[in-house]
């Protein structure tokens, strides 16, 4: 029963989540009716697979996998953008309604919880912090020593190899996963009598959260430096390489796409210079040894202070009615995604600001171009 359960429920999430895969791919790209779908598909996910009397749970993170693969491939990316940040606010209110669900339960728990002594409670929540501290030690050890096992080092890299698994495993906080599976258990059992230890497992969870939260949390940021982790230089290296594929790619294709729409030989020239510009941006972005951090800072702020010139222009001439709503938002949209561009490169730590304004010039001139020529 249980095997069918899991099984059939994961089938029902694969096929839900081809179905809708299918849909985003023949529908419009309308960014409301597509983030609108988005919230419904776990609902999609859930109900036929609760009804079949199925694992909806796994239904729905099924279905999720599948369309994490497949979405880049289906979804816009307006519609994307749009959705991070719907799902960022989605998420911190659930998880806000789970902490103060708990909350509104503990009174009730710890009433019923009086027939255990108080030492007995401490000691079951201490024991099973340490036994989900350990076993998240071992399986993460386990995990990272098996998947670089192919991998080739130095002897430096052999000599740390233990400092990164100590490191996340050491992240290992409980938090809102770990109380919606608690909250999830019913009150009774088939038979109607009470859900045997419900009240204990609900106060157990909530002890584990808090000393992994309290505890664990605080003890991490020492944890760090004592490990003294240098910062890799492996994601630099993978965007470096993955930027650098795609230029060439575009260049690659280039001609033979020009050639298929008709483009003149002049915007030919200089999509290909725009393509060569990024691919040299990318390479000199993310190159080693880098001394220009404090330029790349000073630059940032400095457009920083222009785009707040520019955006305090636009507001002015929008409040005089020298122009419309319409081209107001327009031009603030763009103005909101420079800003969005350049708060990632300042999160990112980018110490070379000539890529900030990578294909600026190129895009502006396009832009002057397409106005100047009908059609």
């Amino acid at each position: 029963s249980f095997v069918v359960t899991g099984v059939g429920g994961a089938l029902i999430g694969l096929a839900v989540g081809w179905l809708i895969a299918l849909l985003r791919t023949h529908m419009p790209h309308v960014v409301v009716v597509e983030n609108a779908l988005s919230l419904l598909s776990p609902f999609l996910a859930y109900l036929p697979a609760n009804a079949l009397h199925t694992s909806g749970v796994l239904a729905v993170v099924t279905m999720g996998v599948y369309l994490g693969v497949r979405g880049p491939r289906v979804v816009a990316p307006a519609t994307r953008l749009q959705a991070g940040a719907m799902w960022s606010m989605l998420t911190f209110l659930l998880e806000s309604l789970i902490f103060m669900l708990v909350g509104l339960e503990l009174p009730h728990v710890i009433v019923a919880l009086r027939e255990y002594a108080l030492s007995q409670l401490i000691t079951i929540v201490l024991t099973t912090t340490v036994v989900c501290v350990i076993v998240r030690f071992v399986w993460v050890f386990i995990s990272i020593y098996i998947g670089d096992t192919g991998q080739r080092g130095g002897r430096a890299s052999r000599k740390s190899r233990w400092k990164k698994p100590c490191c996340i495993s050491g992240a290992g906080l409980r938090g809102a996963d770990s109380l919606v599976i608690a909250l999830a258990l019913p009150l009774t059992t088939q038979r109607h009598s009470a859900f045997p230890s419900r009240d204990l497992i609900i106060f157990v969870t909530f002890g584990v959260i808090f000393l992994t939260l309290v505890v664990q949390g605080f003890s991490l940021a020492p944890l760090v430096r004592r490990l003294r982790l240098e910062d890799g230089d492996a994601e630099a290296a993978e965007e470096r390489l993955v930027r650098v594929a795609m230029a060439d790619a575009a260049l690659e294709q280039l001609g033979e796409i020009a050639r298929e729409q008709k483009v003149p030989a002049e915007l030919t020239a200089k999509m290909r210079a725009e393509y060569q510009h990024r691919r040299r941006m990318a390479e000199q972005t993310h190159a080693p040894q880098r001394k220009r951090g404090l330029d790349a800072a000073g630059f940032r702020a400095l457009r920083r202070r222009m785009q707040e010139v520019e955006r305090a222009e636009l507001l002015r001439l929008a409040e005089s009615g020298e122009i419309g709503g319409d081209v107001m938002r327009h031009v603030q949209r763009q103005q909101d995604l420079r800003d969005l561009l350049l708060t990632y490169d300042e999160e990112a730590g980018s110490d070379s600001h000539e890529h900030l304004g990578a294909g600026d010039d190129f895009r502006e001139e396009r832009e002057a171009d397409e106005r100047e020529q009908p059609g």
